[in-house]
């Protein structure tokens, strides 16, 4: 029989998990099988397996309902920083940010060390870019556990976009010497090392993120750099093994172009910059590498 103290949801993503079995009632639902609607007089841990049928099923606004139901019978029970947890994650699947952040706000009052609340709280709060609250968050998981992975990746990321380099780069450091797997350690120093121009250190950086796994934005950013730094030979050949995973990758396309326009191909660039814009590529991305059509301008 499932421990009712322990009804409680992943965090840090938009879906709750099912749970196999509901506990107390000795009920165990099939994915046919109809929830129990409890009503006043139904106990506590009745409702709990309600609020469980109804989050496995993504009926978001009877779990919420349920669970609501559930604090509201017994206010000051002990545990009930996990419901708190659960109904964050519940209101976050119903798209209410506010009313999570609030759930969350009153579980950590509750346990105010909960890895569990204190991700996905800093987690919505970078949604919500209040990267200064979340760091707050981040700082706290990392004081309590100093080698955690999820929050020092994610406090370099956002100290990253914050411009705070100095900061993220010790924590990517840190994470690359815990975490040598981790691409986002190289992703992130190589964007650091791109900023301060340093593009041969930059393009090592991205080579080791792709060794560890593909990927078609890094891809994107290797070639770019490699063509800023004026290796064209190695750029073409970076594209070719790109396109060899990602064939019909839009902003492919326009590193592809690019090069045919720094090779002074521009027959062969407007080709490319066509195939891109109908493959999806990122039009920001376009009129940044290719303002006004510059590809085109001189011709007759």
């Amino acid at each position: 029989m499932m421990n009712k103290s322990k009804h409680n949801f992943p965090t840090g993503g938009k879906q709750v998990c099912s749970l196999l079995f509901f506990g107390i009632t000795s009920i165990s639902f099939s994915s046919g099988a109809m929830a129990i609607e409890p009503s006043d007089g139904l106990s506590f841990e009745t409702m709990l397996d309600s609020a469980e049928y109804y989050s496995s099923h993504k009926q978001w606004d009877d779990a919420e309902r349920m669970t609501v139901k559930a604090l509201r019978l017994k206010p000051a029970n002990k545990t009930n920083w996990l419901l708190w947890s659960n109904l964050a994650e519940i209101r976050r699947n119903l798209n209410d940010k506010e009313g999570a952040l609030t759930a969350y706000d009153i579980g950590l009052s509750l346990q105010p060390t909960s890895a569990e609340m204190l991700s996905g709280r800093a987690n919505l709060l970078i949604e919500e870019r209040r990267l200064e609250d979340a760091l707050e968050d981040l700082n706290l998981l990392l004081k309590n556990d100093s080698t955690a992975e999820w929050p020092r990746m994610i406090r370099g990321m956002v100290l990253l976009d914050m411009g705070d380099h100095q900061r993220a780069e010790d924590d990517f450091i840190t994470l690359k010497n815990h975490y040598p797997n981790n691409r986002q350690a190289y992703n992130g120093l190589a964007s650091i090392r791109a900023t301060e121009g340093k593009l041969e250190e930059a393009i090592k950086l991205y080579s080791q993120s792709l060794s560890i796994e593909p990927d078609k934005e890094i891809y994107f950013y290797k070639v770019l750099l490699q063509a800023e730094n004026g290796h064209l030979t190695e750029a073409a050949e970076t594209l070719r093994d790109a396109m060899k995973i990602y064939p019909r990758n839009g902003n492919l396309f326009i590193m592809r172009a690019y090069l045919h326009k720094l090779n002074f191909q521009n027959d062969e660039a407007e080709i490319a910059l066509k195939l891109a814009k109908e493959y999806g590529a990122d039009s920001h991305l376009i009129e940044k590498i290719f303002p006004k059509n510059i590809i085109s301008k001189g011709k007759k």
